[in-house]
């Protein structure tokens, strides 16, 4: 006999084959097979067919749940039982008769079959009793309803036109109508509302009545082609406010503005009243009503309060809670983005933001961190998205390389193009022009001009008529726009401390004006009344960083030397925080260095200028120092005090290369200053005569007058001299600051 033929004895065998060969005999492969094929089955069943039986979701969840918890007992039942004809009996004694002796192989094969249908029939009676029980549910949950219930009253016209109620009465039907299609909402019909629009009775008297959980108020106002629709949602329950909104819009079309405004004020009355079906409705960013809820708030509070440090502050707040809810909602991101960016500037520009021992370059790094982290996370989602791809180009940054304004044009074109009423893509598109055509005065006004397009697509965006407002007064357009953004400003905003500076005409630039006018005519009456509105706001003046530069014009109108340096020193102990702090900081120190030094005070004079060039390693002085050629005059001048004519004369050079731009006071005046910084005043004077001989309208001789005490080589060169005794102008004025000039006067 051959030994390799022979089985192997059952001992010989290894404990796994053993445990194998025991599963397949107790038909436990078998059973889990089968189990999980039907199993599998069941599942793809309840998945098509539960949708349409009107079966909850969670159904689904549990079917799979208690399918899964049936296989591993599906497997203990297969192992130690057995199906046989004689009943249930235990594995072992399944395997003999009643008398002892063994079960014959074709009533081992009908047990065989007796296993698979128990396999099979496990998950198909689980499925089903399940599926049973929640359609029968579900009938009965149909048959009654227990859905919401909600009343809208009239809405109030506001408008000073009585006619205007019948648009206030179309709105109301429309939200009406929209209602009515939402499932399981109550809507209380139009004609019973009808009789409560003049009822005193209260909001929680009125839901009580028609037995209603909420009711909805609200009023319309109408001034000339702008609406605005306000409405209000109150718990009838217990008279609670629960949310409210404005609507803006301007009327372009009366019933397609109704239309629209009916549309997303139902929209939003659902998702607050039913917020669990925010999924059914069409075009939603994102599945979450607590994101989108988040999100709209933060766009609104925007449009409606404008820029403010609280708001901004606020509207972060939101916006970092939305994409926290919903990592994927992608518009978050981008405004999320765009947000922080803005922020980073107003920490640059204003000091806004900064908290407990964070220094204000800190806390601008950690605003640009997290904008470019939403900017990758935007990225990631969606960057064919429109919210993304216009976050993409806008950061606030300037200047810019060509190529990269050249990309970011072709991205908001695309934008405006792809969406023409796209309002947001339109008025940066107006930055960027405005930002690309400053050495271009006449581009430079038209381009502040576009606002005027973008402002008719968003007549109520606070932030924007603000932002248009600011422009206007800066470049002193008066005209019908003018005053429609004053008007409109006053409507939307009308007791905002921005809204009276904006209104009042901003003093500011009224002592400008009256600067200018000074300058043309050498009227020294009008010093008079620039010093009154110093008096007037005295803390204007040392708070707010433009009053600065016009506080030191009057210094040098008032020949006050100790005033002048005294606005330098005050400045350091200043705890607020400054638009432009690095310019000012330079622009104060160096005319107090100037004024020391013109003096003979050479070692105070160097004080200041090691001010200066130890304050250049401060990151706030980098935006502006590089676009300036007033700024690297003034740092070229302090390294030429303390000795160090190479850097100066570095400072001097970069000078020359930066593009002066606008019609600014003074226009070439920085180069002029630039050769009085490296002590060529002759060259300097050389280079004044030639830029008026250039451009006779140039007017930097009246501001190397006015500023006198701070410009005194160029005001005593006697070429300069000559040319303001032939003039005349400014001999009075200069006679009585200006020792040279003292016997031009007695000569007059």
């Amino acid at each position: 006999m051959n030994p390799e033929l022979d089985p192997k004895p059952e001992s010989s065998q290894s404990f796994v084959t053993k445990f194998w060969n025991e599963l397949k005999r107790r038909k436990v492969i078998r059973v889990a097979t089968v189990y999980a094929v039907v199993a599998w089955i069941v599942i793809q069943v309840a998945v098509a067919t539960f949708p349409s039986l009107l079966i909850p979701e969670w159904a689904l969840r549990l079917v799979i749940m208690c399918v899964l918890l049936g296989f591993p007992i599906s497997l203990i039942i297969a192992w130690a039982f057995e199906l046989t004809p004689d009943g249930i009996k235990t594995t072992r004694n399944a395997r003999e008769n009643s008398d002892g002796s063994p079960v014959p192989d074709t009533h081992e094969r009908k047990r065989g079959w007796f296993t698979i249908l128990i396999a099979a029939a496990a998950p198909t009676v689980i499925f089903g009793a399940l599926a049973l029980f929640f359609f029968l549910r579900a009938d009965r949950v149909a048959a009654e309803p227990t859905g919401s219930s909600v009343a809208v009253l009239p809405l109030i016209n506001m408008s000073p036109d009585p006619d205007n109620q019948y648009f206030a009465d179309g709105v109301h039907e429309d939200i009406l109508t929209n209602l009515t299609r939402l499932d399981k909402l109550k809507v209380s019909s139009r004609t019973t509302m009808l009789s409560y629009a003049l009822s005193d009775k209260t909001l929680a008297e009125i839901g009580k009545e028609l037995g209603v959980d909420y009711v909805v108020e609200g009023s319309v106002r109408r001034i000339g082609n702008h609406v605005r629709v306000t409405i209000q949602l109150i718990d009838a329950r217990n008279d609670h406010h629960l949310w409210a909104n404005n609507f803006e819009r301007e009327l372009v079309d009366v019933f397609a503005t109704q239309s629209e405004l009916s549309k997303e004020i139902s929209n939003s009355l659902h998702l607050e009243i039913q917020p669990e079906t925010i999924g059914q409705l069409d075009g939603l960013m994102t599945h979450s009503v607590e994101a989108y809820d988040l999100y709209i708030k933060a766009a609104s509070l925007e449009k409606s309060e404008g820029e403010t440090e609280e708001n901004m502050l606020r509207c972060f707040e939101m916006l970092e809670r939305a994409v926290e809810i919903d990592p994927g909602f992608v518009e978050a991101w981008a405004a999320l983005k765009m947000l922080s960016a803005r922020m980073a500037m107003r920490v640059h520009y204003r000091g806004w933001f900064l908290g407990d021992g964070i220094n204000r370059v800190d806390m601008q790094k950690i605003y640009q961190d997290k904008s470019k982290r939403a900017m990758a996370k935007a990225m990631t989602l969606d960057p064919e998205n429109p919210e993304t791809l216009l976050a993409s180009v806008v950061d606030h940054v300037w200047p810019q390389p060509e190529a990269v304004l050249g990309e970011r044009k072709k991205i908001l074109d695309r934008l405006i193009r792809e969406n023409p009423e796209n309002a947001k893509a339109q008025y940066h598109l107006v930055w960027w022009h405005i930002k690309t055509s400053e050495a271009d005065e006449a581009k430079h006004l038209a381009a502040v001009k576009r606002f005027d397009d973008v402002l008719a697509k968003d007549p109520f965006n606070t932030r924007l008529v603000m932002g248009m407002l600011e422009l206007y007064r800066r470049y002193d357009i008066q005209d019908e726009q003018t005053e429609f953004l004053v008007n409109r400003l006053k409507e939307i905003l009308p007791h905002s401390r921005e809204t009276m500076r904006l209104v009042d005409g901003m003093p500011e630039r009224i002592i400008r004006r009256l600067e200018d006018q000074f300058a043309a005519s050498g009227d020294e009456s009008l010093i008079g009344e620039i010093e009154s509105m110093r008096t007037e706001r005295r803390d204007d003046f040392i708070t707010t960083p433009h009053y600065l530069y016009r506080a030191l014009s009057l210094c040098s109108m008032n020949n006050s030397e100790d005033d002048a340096i005294a606005l330098a020193d005050d400045f350091e102990t200043l705890e607020s925080s400054y638009f432009n702090e690095g310019a000012i900081y330079l622009t104060l120190h160096s005319n107090a260095m100037s004024i020391l030094w013109n003096n003979g005070d050479a070692e105070r004079a160097k004080e200041y200028a090691r001010k200066i060039v130890t304050e250049m390693d401060n990151p706030i002085f980098e935006p502006r120092i590089e676009t300036s050629a007033r700024l690297l005059a003034h740092i070229a001048s302090a390294y030429k005090i303390i000795g160090d004519d190479d850097i100066a004369q570095e400072y001097y050079t970069k000078s020359l290369g930066v593009e002066l731009v606008g019609n600014f006071r003074g226009r070439y005046l920085a180069n002029v200053l630039g050769q009085v910084a490296i002590d060529d005043v002759d060259n300097a004077v050389d280079i004044a005569f030639q830029t008026k001989e250039n451009d006779p309208e140039w007017n930097g001789f009246d501001w190397i007058a006015i500023r006198q005490l701070y410009h005194r080589p160029l005001v005593e060169h006697p070429r300069v001299v000559e040319y303001f005794v032939q003039e005349g102008k400014w001999i009075d004025y200069l006679s009585e600051r200006v020792p040279a000039y003292a016997k031009y006067a007695e000569d007059k």
